[in-house]
Parts: C-alpha cells; sequence; structure tokens
C-alpha cells in the first residue's frame, strides 16, 4: 500500500465516507486512479466500495444517529473556556494554527460562530475541527497531510510536521495533554507533540488551552517549555497550586 492510499484510509476515518471526485480533486489525479486504489484497498479489507466512492468495512448502510466522536458535541464548560481562547485572537489576525483533540472541536466550534468577523485562514491538524469549521462556512481551512493518530484524533507524520514547518501563522491555540513538573509541555501521543512542537516554532503567539485534567496530568513525552508560550487559558481554580507556581513567571494566565 502505497503513501496515497494511506492517506485515502486516514481521510475515511473521520466520517467513514470518502468520494472519487473529490479525492481526485485533493490528490490532483484522476477518477480512474483513485478507483484502482480503492479496489486495492478493498481487496485489503480496508474500504468497502460504493457508488461514488468508498466506505468504511464496518458501515452496511447510512445510520440515522450521529456517531459518538470523542469531544463532539463539545460540553458547556469546553466551550466557556474555548470563547476565552478565542478572544485573544487580534483584530488584524489572518493566520491561525489549531491544534487537535476535545479543545480543538470546541475552539472550531467557537470560530465557526464569529468568522464572519475575521478575515482567517486556520490551519488544523484534527479532521473533525475541520469539519466543524467548514459546516460552519469558514472561507480558508487548511488541513496538514500525514497520518490520522486514532489516539490523539490528529494528522500526524513527517509530512505534517514539514507542512506546518513551512506556514506561518500569527496565533498557535496548543492543547497540551499534560505539564510536568510546572513547565514541561508534554503529549501522550508523541507524533502529535511533533505538531505541536512544529506549530510552537512556526508562530508568532502561543496560547496554551488547559482543561483542569490536563493541566494535573503529571505523564507524557514532553515536546515543548512553559515559557514558549505567551498566554495559558484553564478553568483550573485560581488557587490551584500550579497556577501560583506559574504567576511568578511572565505567562499571562486567563481564566473563564
Amino acid at each position: 500500500m502505497h503513501r496515497r492510499q494511506e492517506e485515502i484510509v486516514s481521510l475515511l476515518s473521520p466520517t467513514g465516507r470518502v468520494g472519487v471526485e473529490l479525492l481526485a480533486r485533493h490528490f490532483d489525479v484522476t477518477s480512474e486512479t483513485i478507483r484502482r486504489d480503492l479496489r486495492a484497498l478493498e481487496k485489503l479489507g480496508l474500504v468497502q466500495r460504493v457508488h461514488g466512492g468508498a466506505i468504511t468495512p464496518e458501515v452496511t448502510q447510512p445510520s440515522s444517529r450521529p456517531q459518538e466522536v470523542k469531544g463532539y458535541p463539545p460540553t458547556a464548560d469546553m466551550i466557556a473556556l474555548a470563547r476565552s481562547a478565542v478572544a485573544l485572537i487580534r483584530p488584524d489576525t489572518r493566520s491561525i494554527f489549531l491544534d487537535s483533540g476535545p479543545t480543538g472541536v470546541a475552539l472550531a466550534t467557537v470560530l465557526g460562530e464569529i468568522s464572519e468577523g475575521g478575515n482567517w485562514t486556520v490551519v488544523t491538524t484534527s479532521p473533525l475541527a475541520g469539519i466543524v469549521l467548514a459546516r460552519k462556512d469558514m472561507p480558508r481551512i487548511g488541513m496538514v497531510g500525514g497520518r490520522l493518530s486514532a489516539q490523539s484524533q490528529s494528522l500526524t507524520g513527517s509530512r505534517a510536521v514539514e507542512m506546518i514547518g513551512a506556514l506561518r501563522a500569527e496565533i498557535a491555540f496548543i492543547f497540551p495533554d499534560g505539564l510536568v513538573d510546572g513547565h514541561s509541555l508534554t503529549s501522550l501521543d508523541p507524533e502529535a507533540g511533533a505538531t505541536r512542537r512544529a506549530m510552537i516554532t512556526s508562530s508568532s503567539f502561543t496560547v496554551l488551552v488547559y482543561p483542569e485534567a490536563s493541566l494535573r496530568q503529571q505523564r507524557g513525552v514532553t515536546f515543548g517549555h512553559i515559557s514558549e508560550a505567551d498566554v495559558l487559558v484553564t478553568d483550573a481554580d485560581i488557587n490551584d497550586p500550579t497556577l501560583l507556581f506559574l504567576s511568578t513567571s511572565d505567562l499571562q494566565v486567563v481564566i473563564p
């Protein structure tokens, strides 16, 4: 199975369906080339061909009930956290990096609600966040390439890192999985950590969004240092020991 076929499987994962014509435009190849890929993937048991495209093998008929997806729909607490983060976007902002995971879906929901007020290009590693933004008619959405990680719901790998590194964003919203020793930003998925590292490096302003549970997480692979961030947004209690420690630094802390 070559790289294009691997990416087709990755693109299929979030929604359970892909179309031949859309895939042909995405990869800039002919429809017949995509059909050959789908036939090869079907022989491997990775897709089930249907008229106009393919679905996941487990899906035998359209479902009237939405599939359960981690982080969707966002909870009221996550939306409140997202609103506080989005409020940090400057009026002249044009480019945004959006990390993956449930927090990313919450931010995509809020960004979509106010997209008419901003002339943004949003580049994300989250297929679900991209779908949420598209449904809100966000005019400019960029999806990085790479492999879809089931663990982090993120597009990862060297291709994703390279694409992020070739871009520049005025603000990056990063959602670490943990904070070790009060300063190490961690990721439970090492490959998602690599894309987060790339976003921080390629942005002018970094916002860390930490739900209280993540702020207390003491494990994962380190991908950055708290000093690299400009703002931390969290719903943790103002008297949380971690926040008291951070109050001695130059980092701005925002609590909804």
